[in-house]
């Protein structure tokens, strides 16, 4: 599936998006989770972290990729964007989010803008989410940080970054481990699907993230950043579902420019997931790969009362199913 949008308009630049309609005046409140709340939060991913927000619910299949719902709209009703560029996950049954492919570890804050008032970025009905990741500031700086919990559950995180005047850059890792949760029963969540007795402790998801971002200041008014992050993912078990994901990898890159009141940004991320059934008690064994690339490029120019922009999108998505010994077939049309 190929896609290839283009947009002209024009949009407020105050801070709730407005719209004026036969004279009707319908202001969009936004949102924000702060810095402070997600170091201090338990949460697992961006999924699980918004459900704090009223009119938030995580649809949660498993120990971690917890899906969002917002006031009732979920799936494609949703924008899901990192610093301002879409992302899309790859499995046709949402075992993979967008939002579960941003390490809260590299999250600075999430906008979240309900309803379809975001004119800056148009298609969803339900909101629009952005995940607005960390810039370095001024200086040599260092961070580490260790969460453990409950189910052997381990996240260790690291982040080094300098800021100049001219340059800046920062590079980060982050690895989260755990073991199945367990219910109010004192039950793993694995006795409760059809999983293989030897595969009841299995690991219940296992991550590795690493992220970079580079930047250079030629002038005042003008900047240029690029911004890379790589994730591996290993071992993910979803009871919600009849299938496991043994490998989901995601790599994110966005390249923007700064000039003046010019802004012009392109992107490119790319999701390999791989589904089957191989740790459940089954009589066929099934086996999807699906993968989703996404690639855009977008130009802003503030005129003072108003803004101008160029928003074009492609997404090329595809899956393959593969059950017992049948010949593999295409899962999307």
């Amino acid at each position: 599936m190929v896609r290839l949008l283009l947009v002209v308009v024009p949009f407020s630049v105050s801070f709730a998006q407005e719209l004026y309609l036969e004279g009707i005046e319908v202001r969009a409140k936004k949102d924000v989770v702060l810095p402070q709340e997600i170091s201090e939060s338990s949460a697992k991913d961006p999924g699980e972290m918004l459900a704090n927000i009223e009119g938030i619910w995580k649809l949660r299949k498993g120990g971690i990729a917890n899906d969002v719902v917002v006031r009732g709209f979920g799936g494609r009703n949703i924008s899901v964007l990192f610093d301002g560029a879409r992302l899309w996950g790859a499995c046709p049954n949402r075992m993979d989010p967008p939002l579960f492919h941003i390490d809260l570890s590299e999250v600075r804050k999430i906008e979240v803008i309900k309803g379809p008032f975001d004119v800056r970025h148009y298609g969803s009905l339900g909101a629009t989410v952005n995940v607005v990741t960390e810039k370095p500031k001024r200086g040599f700086h260092g961070k580490l940080s260790l969460g453990a919990g409950s189910f052997s559950y381990f996240n260790p995180s690291l982040s080094i970054s300098y800021g100049g005047k001219r340059f800046y850059g920062l590079f980060g890792y982050s690895y989260r481990y755990s073991k199945p949760y367990k219910t109010g029963e004192d039950r793993r969540f694995t006795e409760y699907a059809n999983y293989r007795a030897g595969e009841l402790d299995s690991t219940a998801f296992n991550t590795n993230t690493i992220w970079t971002r580079i930047g250079f200041k030629p002038s005042k008014n003008s900047e240029v950043k690029f911004s890379y992050t790589a994730q591996r993912v290993r071992g993910v078990l979803y009871p919600y579902l009849m299938m496991d994901s043994p490998q989901d990898d995601a790599d994110r890159l966005s390249f923007r420019i700064e000039y003046r009141r010019l802004r012009l940004n392109a992107y490119y991320s790319y999701v390999y997931h791989l589904m089957n059934n191989s740790k459940r008690s089954a009589m066929m064994y099934i086996e999807t790969v699906a993968r989703s690339k996404t690639y855009g490029f977008r130009a802003e120019y503030d005129m003072g009362a108003l803004d101008v922009g160029l928003d074009a999108m492609g997404w090329d998505w595809s899956a393959t199913t593969t059950m017992g010994n049948m010949q593999a077939q295409s899962t999307i049309p």
